[in-house]
């Protein structure tokens, strides 16, 4: 039996065959800023080419699968992308991120703990996010802050030099590094509110599992992040710590009202399933593969 429609959801299909499909999911490559934090590790230098294949693998697709509008406006610069069939998919959430508790608000003077998880990276400012926590603290707020993921080796010295000074003997700021994926879901159960301050996202998985745990989120104002949360959390520009630590000190101070839009935020995860994705998807190759130009 012969092949109807291909799908190349790896974005750098150089073949002759037609019809194919491609799917955009790395943005780093075409945010020409996000890209220049990497400058000159080979990490820049593999943005770029990635950006002149994948560029080419989408100007020779029949059909383009994006997961957010974000992610689409930031293709359909030229009439021919523009022209071209594409449809939106997004990821699924896996259903482990959902909780069966309420969160409960923190009572004041107990520590408020903060969560986030993400690959420490150029581009998901943690260095920031520890700044602004340092400074709630010096303001009498007892919060403290748990980061989760692994390290980008180029920042491990800094990194480390930060937390040193900021907080030599670990009272309020711990790093548990890379956890196994099935163990994240507790760490989000355990925490009282999310951050996220990323810069460059194409679909912002994480936040979603945030979402779906139902916690009160503090989010990067950049990217797709306010499609998908919405108005349901507080948003700050990513590389001013003052604009996150007022974001964080929000809803430290609101935390019961945060907890009502938190609510909000799990019930739009909802739609954030991989049925969805899956129904999409395949909907969208039949439509390609019928095509009467095939």
């Amino acid at each position: 039996m012969g092949c109807n429609v291909l799908f190349a959801p790896g974005a750098n299909y150089s073949g002759s065959f037609h019809p194919y499909v491609s799917m955009f999911q790395n943005m780093l490559p075409f945010e020409k800023k996000e890209r220049a934090r990497f400058f000159p590790l080979p990490d820049y230098f593999r943005y770029r080419l990635l950006e002149i294949t994948q560029s080419r693998s989408f100007a020779n697709a029949d059909g383009m699968i994006y997961l957010t509008e974000y992610a689409k406006s930031a293709i359909h610069r030229t009439d021919r992308m523009k022209e071209k069939p594409n449809k939106i998919v997004a990821h699924g959430i896996n259903s482990s991120f959902y909780r069966n508790d309420t969160p409960e608000t923190v009572a004041r003077g107990k520590p408020f703990k903060w969560l986030y998880v993400s690959i420490i990276n150029h581009y998901k400012h943690q260095d920031k996010v520890v700044q602004a926590i340092s400074q709630l603290r010096k303001e009498g707020y007892p919060v403290t802050l748990e980061l989760v993921g692994p390290i980008h080796k180029s920042l491990k010295e800094k990194f480390d030099s930060l937390l040193n000074t900021i907080d030599p003997n670990g009272e309020f700021i711990k790093y548990a590094g890379l956890v196994p994926y099935n163990k994240l879901p507790a760490y989000y159960h355990q925490a009282d509110a999310f951050v996220f301050a990323s810069s460059c996202e194409n679909l912002p998985n994480i936040m979603l599992e945030a979402m779906a745990a139902r916690l009160p989120i503090a989010s990067s104002n950049l990217g797709p992040m306010p499609e998908v949360l919405k108005d349901n959390g507080q948003y700050f520009d990513p590389e001013d710590v003052r604009s996150i630590k007022n974001a964080m000190r929000s809803i430290v101070d609101n935390h019961s009202e945060a907890i009502v839009t938190a609510i909000s935020a799990e019930a739009d995860s909802r739609q954030y399933t991989w049925e969805r994705c899956a129904e999409g998807t395949f909907e969208f190759l039949r439509q390609v593969a019928k095509s009467p130009r095939f």
